[in-house]
């Protein structure tokens, strides 16, 4: 039997992303705890099994399920399960993850800039503490180069737990920039549940803060979630005392930002964007800025550091965690940033340079090819035809 094609297979997923659907084998990001898969098979009426990769989910404690039937995995692993369903004319099956009893446990962190060893630090701690998520809040890599997002991934990839993203304005500073995020990590903003707290993420990558399509469907969230606990994730924070050039530009953005909050009662904002940490509470609402993840420190008093959240019945509590931090000093930290962006765009030229190499020597493969071709051609036609 032929196998399957975009042409006569239709995936839509809840919860989730399709990355790939090639030969029987389709490839979904979940970004949630529970996705719910729809195959619909168009003018076939008998196909074969098709294998379905699910990544970024609790791979050891999550359930397949159909028709309320659970699903036998073919493989598991700390962060993805691999199952094979038979294609119907319709078909739904439900992927979730059962919500811990108590506490829920995640690391939140901005700001790593691609710097590796903090990275590694904060993997090995979520690893170690079995934290339910981890969310790196934006500004993941500096520029938003291809070759960065692999980087990060691999060492993302280390986690033995799923973690949720938001972008930040480093994160598509290149060209395609924010094509290269949407296909490794996905849409720019979407919401999950998790026991009984609702978690939105954002995309605040822009100066002014957030477009009105995103407001839109920003209210629409929060006026479903009405009744249940609401944690709010974006990069560029709407305002922070003090650091006003560094938030949302358009005072009416932060104006509208902030009501929403407070009408619907959302219970923690985290944002990150700036290279400190601060807890400040506005009406109710209490503000978080994490933005020590990794990148440069141009402020004495600032360090870098992640933090550890606990979402308990009773409330929200935290625990900063330092990492290492150059020394102290205006004149160190200066030499510090100067040095960290000198690095980059050399090591930016130096894969620049690499990349116009290969490209050429490719091309200089394939043209001496085609030279090589067409003088065996030429010659073959000057040799006189054996006679028989």
């Amino acid at each position: 039997m032929a196998p399957h094609t975009p042409q006569n297979i239709q995936i839509d997923v809840k919860g989730g992303f399709v990355k790939s659907l090639e030969d029987g084998k389709v490839l979904i990001r979940a970004l949630g705890f529970e996705i719910v898969i729809r195959i619909v098979s168009i003018g076939h009426t008998c196909l074969r099994p098709i294998q379905i990769e699910l990544e970024n989910v609790a791979g050891n404690r999550v359930q397949v399920l159909e028709k309320d039937q659970f699903i036998n995995p073919l493989q598991r692993s700390p962060r993805s399960i691999c199952f094979q369903v038979i294609p119907e004319i319709k078909k739904e099956i439900v992927v979730k993850t059962e919500p811990p009893e108590e506490d829920i446990r995640f690391i939140i962190f901005g700001d790593n800039h691609a710097v590796l060893p903090n990275l590694r630090e904060i993997v090995e701690t979520a690893n170690r503490n079995q934290v339910h998520f981890v969310v790196p809040n934006g500004d993941l890599v500096h520029s938003g180069r291809v070759e960065e997002y692999h980087e990060i991934l691999k060492e993302l990839n280390r986690l033995e737990m799923p973690f949720f993203t938001s972008i930040g304005n480093h994160d598509k500073r290149v060209r395609n920039g924010r094509k290269n995020y949407k296909s490794f990590l996905g849409p720019f903003y979407y919401a999950f549940d998790y026991g009984e707290v609702h978690f939105i993420v954002l995309d605040s990558s822009r100066k002014r803060g957030i477009d009105r399509f995103q407001y839109r469907w920003l209210e629409r969230e929060l006026e479903a979630s009405r009744g249940k606990r609401i944690i709010v994730f974006l990069h560029r924070p709407a305002f922070c005392p003090g650091y006003g050039y560094a938030c949302f530009s358009d005072p009416f953005n932060t104006r509208k930002f902030v009501a929403l909050m407070e009408k619907y009662r959302v219970e923690a904002v985290f944002s990150s964007h700036i290279h400190i940490y601060g807890d400040f509470t506005r009406n109710g609402v209490r503000y978080f800025v994490t933005g020590g993840g990794g990148g440069v420190l141009w402020q004495t008093s600032n360090f870098h550091h992640y933090v550890q959240v606990f979402v308990k019945k009773t409330g929200i509590q935290v625990e900063v965690i330092k990492l290492p931090t150059p020394e102290a000093r205006l004149k160190e930290r200066l030499k510090e940033g100067i040095k960290f962006n000198v690095e980059f765009h050399l090591k930016k030229k130096r894969q620049m340079r690499a990349q116009r190499r290969k490209k050429y020597l490719e091309w200089l493969g394939l043209t001496l090819a085609s030279v090589g071709i067409l003088g065996l051609r030429r010659l073959r036609r000057r040799l006189p035809i054996p006679k028989k």
